[in-house]
């Protein structure tokens, strides 16, 4: 199967912003995937450039971008602001109102349908209502069953040209927007899995001594996407191992928003006399002011702990499993649980698995991975270092093996990025008709 995505695009955006930021207009953006300039799916495309803007910071709402255009000049390009803030569609049209100018004749070129219903801001569908636009485009149509159609619906209703019928912009669209796809349609939060390994699949060497596999280019990617998605989450090997702060340190300036974490112990092996338990926890808990943790146990470990970790830290409990491996399915319930959305405020919208080997691998053999972030340095180590799926089956076979479509491919650096979806996904969000 062909790349499903254009070039330059992946699940995190358009690549070459997310290592120098969105510019104020998506004009100054090189769109290198063979469009004409000025077509509709290009101009789509700087649209979601725009939308970028406002990554992480949305959450639970979607990074929607919002384009006027006049022939094919860009006169005004709006993102949509944080939670609670105006959504794309309000800030370009507050954009034309504060210039003096007006609506008529232009083309409008939105990431995401219009919404159609009260929330925290009013319906941006009937923004539209006597703007006397030329066309609307919109590249792809909003899952939440408040919208599903009714925007699209409210517009042609008022007379309005709503074009949808977009190539390659639909599917970089529904890419950047899966989290909110995905919690709209399967009722739970993305779950997307990221790692960094050599050639030959390693992912650390058995000194401990591989602080970094792949260059500053990935991890900076890396830590777009730590921003872009909900909550990060680590494995108690990896917590011990690596000590991490989990933060955006390395993205672009100045959108610093750090992602929730969750800490996954599955067998219950952690020590709150263990100092270096102890000082990694408090390392991920001072490394961000308005950020939540949580670590995921058995429920019977809970009282042996709870009195010995920070007062900041949530203690999420399940039930063992009685076969090891469905783990997956049992963290992924977890994510979906009342307890949860206790701990949020609100149920996750997605999960950024980034390891170690052993948790990842878990995850893989109950197919609980929507998409994968695979880094690859072009090196090769050797030995029996850490690698996905080792351990899980003592001698698997060909039959056994978990099949993916790649979504895209994209060089950072002297590095590759993989991006995966298990077929499901695929013949879910991005399969027409």
């Amino acid at each position: 199967m062909r790349h499903l995505l254009p070039p330059g695009f992946g699940l995190g955006g358009h690549i070459l912003t997310t290592l120098s930021g969105p510019r104020e207009l998506a004009a100054s953006v090189p769109i290198s995937v063979g469009l004409q300039a000025g077509s509709p799916d290009e101009l789509m495309l700087r649209a979601l450039v725009v939308s970028m803007s406002g990554a992480g910071h949305t959450i639970p709402n979607p990074a929607v971008g919002c384009l006027f255009v006049q022939g094919t000049e860009i006169i005004a390009a709006g993102a949509t602001e944080a939670f609670g803030g105006r959504h794309a569609e309000r800030v370009s049209f507050d954009i034309l109102r504060n210039e003096g100018r007006s609506t008529a004749g232009l083309d409008a070129y939105v990431t995401l349908e219009p919404c159609s219903h009260h929330g925290r801001q009013p319906p941006c569908c009937e923004l539209f209502k006597n703007s006397a636009i030329s066309k609307l485009f919109i590249a792809v149509g909003d899952p939440n069953p408040l919208v599903n159609g009714r925007g699209v619906k409210y517009l042609e209703e008022q007379g309005i040209q709503v074009m949808t019928d977009l190539g390659v912009a639909r599917t970089a669209a529904i890419a950047w927007h899966l989290p909110f796809f995905v919690q709209h349609t399967l009722n739970r939060p993305l779950i997307a899995g990221k790692w960094a390994q050599t050639l030959d699949g390693s992912m650390a060497d058995l000194q401990g001594t591989s602080k970094w596999i792949t260059g500053p280019e990935a991890r900076a990617h890396g830590h777009w996407l730590r921003l872009k998605y909900d909550v990060v989450a680590v494995g108690l090997e990896t917590l011990l191992a690596d000590s991490p702060s989990l933060t955006v340190r390395d993205c672009w300036q100045p959108n610093n928003r750090q992602p929730h974490v969750c800490i996954v112990d599955p067998l219950g092996l952690s020590r709150a006399s263990d100092n270096v338990f102890r000082s990694a926890i408090e390392k991920i808990v001072a490394a961000a002011d308005n950020r939540k943790v949580a670590l995921v146990c058995p429920r019977n470990h809970i009282e042996k702990i709870k009195d010995g970790i920070p007062k900041e830290v949530t203690l999420l409990g399940f039930e063992p499993p009685s076969q090891a491996g469905i783990f997956g399915s049992t963290l992924r319930d977890v994510w979906n649980s009342e307890q949860a959305k206790q701990w949020l405020g609100r149920t996750p919208q997605s999960i950024f698995v980034e390891g170690g080997a052993t948790l990842l691998s878990l995850l893989i053999e109950a197919d609980a991975l929507d998409v994968l972030h695979v880094f690859t340095a072009p090196m090769l180590l050797g030995g029996a270092a850490r690698r996905v799926g080792v351990g899980t089956h003592a001698s698997p076979n060909l039959s056994m093996a978990a099949h993916f479509d790649i979504l895209s491919t994209t060089l950072l650096g002297n590095d590759i990025l993989l991006e995966l979806a298990p077929r499901r996904i695929v013949n879910t969000f991005f399969a027409r008709g």
